[in-house]
């Protein structure tokens, strides 16, 4: 799996103009006919939008789904 996303759009208080998006990839891997494990990893830039905060950065996730 692959995903992208971005935005645009204009500080309300500031009128400044910014954008952020996304990028990520992940895997799922069936362990039986029920059980499956799963992975992502992703990237996300926040640029001007999310300055104060430097929210840049990395998330990994690893799980595991059963269905009865």
């Amino acid at each position: 799996m692959l995903q992208l996303n971005g935005v645009k759009g204009k500080i309300k208080n500031t009128g400044e103009k910014y954008n952020a998006w996304s990028i990520g990839s992940g895997y799922t891997y069936p362990l039986s006919k029920r059980t499956l494990v799963y992975g992502s990893i992703n990237y996300g830039d926040g640029n001007k939008a999310l300055s104060e905060s430097s929210i840049d950065g990395y998330s990994c996730i690893f799980g595991m789904a059963t269905s009865f």
